[in-house]
């Protein structure tokens, strides 16, 4: 099986868990690579999540996940899942966080103070 089939099909799974799991707008990326597994080169893929952050102007928050070998579909499919719940809780920690207004440090803008 050629790692572009096997990209292909990991695609297809992200795409519909998010669809299916997703309460927003989320997005990812699929990277496939050779991973030096004990000496040797075995086909893997980097898969990346990002949403909005829920503080405005600030960074995307993401994750991501590293598949080695050619995946199953529950495997891709579990991550998937998991990563969103990942996305969430990072939300929640930013919304929990106290929120400094006093701007960014010196700089002259925001309402610094400097």
């Amino acid at each position: 099986m050629k790692i572009n089939d096997v990209e292909a099909d990991v695609r297809g799974w992200v795409s519909d868990q998010l669809m299916k799991s997703a309460t927003e707008e989320m997005w990812y990326a699929i990277t496939p690579m050779l991973a030096p597994i004990q000496g040797q080169p075995v086909a893997s893929f980097m898969i990346l999540y990002w949403c909005r952050n829920p503080i405005l102007g600030d960074p995307h928050i993401s994750t991501g996940s590293l598949i080695t070998g050619v995946p199953a579909e529950a495997e891709v499919r579990k991550l998937t899942r998991d990563s969103l719940a990942k996305l969430k809780d990072q939300k929640a920690d930013i919304l929990r966080a106290p929120i400094n207004f006093s701007g960014p440090p010196a700089n002259g803008r925001f309402g610094a103070r400097g």
